[in-house]
């Protein structure tokens, strides 16, 4: 686990228990250490995996990350200006770096989104999506799932 991860966990932990300042004073800290913004009212599940420390990363206070997924460096996850509602986005999921994920929509498990893609639209499971806007190029193979996803499970 990486320490962006490690400061989030315990941030998490501070604000599920009612003692949101605290949270929030931990989420600011690894803003100034790791050069990201990963809020712990965010929800993120079991053994993610943020690229080089978390290094340009922002993350929505609300999102919600499943687990084993795979951020690379430089990726939004947030809203659109304007409208309700963040990313869904579920487990076994790689993001590349630059990507950016905004608006109320569910991503799928088992999803590849490629590097600098814009996802403006719901995914879903067990698909390639590229380009800006980002577009389903193909269902992911079985080879794939086993053994590119296979890399960020244990």
């Amino acid at each position: 686990m990486n320490p962006t991860v490690i400061c989030y966990r315990i941030g998490n932990w501070f604000h599920r228990h009612g003692m949101r300042r605290i949270g929030w004073v931990i989420t600011w800290i690894n803003r100034l250490i790791f050069g990201g913004f990963v809020p712990s009212s965010a929800s993120l599940g079991k053994s993610i995996v943020i690229g080089y420390w978390g290094l340009g990363v922002v993350l929505h206070k609300d999102c919600v990350i499943g687990d084993y997924c795979h951020i690379g460096t430089n990726v939004t996850v947030g809203r659109n200006p304007g409208q309700p509602g963040v990313p869904k986005i579920g487990d076994h999921v790689y993001i590349a770096t630059g990507a950016v994920v905004s608006g109320s929509i569910c991503i799928g498990s088992r999803v590849i989104i490629g590097a600098n893609s814009v996802v403006l639209s719901d995914l879903p499971d067990g698909v390639l999506a590229v380009g800006s806007p980002a577009k389903v190029v193909r269902e992911l193979t079985q080879y794939e799932l086993e053994t590119v996803l296979s890399g960020i499970v244990p």
